[in-house]
C-alpha cells in the first residue's frame, strides 16, 4: 500500500516504486517520509526507535552468559 502511495507522490505509474532497486527503494522511502512527516511524529518515531534499542541491549546484557556457554545467574530456578 506505502508503495502505491509512493509512486502516486512522485507522479508514477503504481507498479513503478516495486521495480526500483532495493538501495533506491530505501531512498525514496526516506524522501517520501522525510517530506510527509511533521516535527512531532519524526520524534515520537525517534523515542521509539532509541527505546527498541535500548530494550535489545539490555535483553543481550542479561543474556549475555548464554552467549558465551555459561550459565545466567539472573535466571531464577
Amino acid at each position: 500500500m506505502l508503495g502505491l502511495r509512493i509512486s502516486r507522490f512522485w507522479n508514477m505509474e503504481p507498479t513503478w516504486f516495486f521495480t526500483l532497486d532495493y538501495d533506491v527503494q530505501l531512498l525514496v522511502l526516506a524522501e517520501y517520509r522525510l517530506s510527509h512527516e511533521d516535527e512531532k511524529k519524526r520524534n515520537e518515531r525517534k523515542i521509539k526507535n532509541q527505546r527498541a534499542i535500548i530494550k535489545r541491549n539490555q535483553e543481550r546484557i542479561q543474556n549475555r552468559g548464554n552467549y558465551y556457554g555459561q550459565e545466567n545467574k539472573n535466571k531464577a530456578g
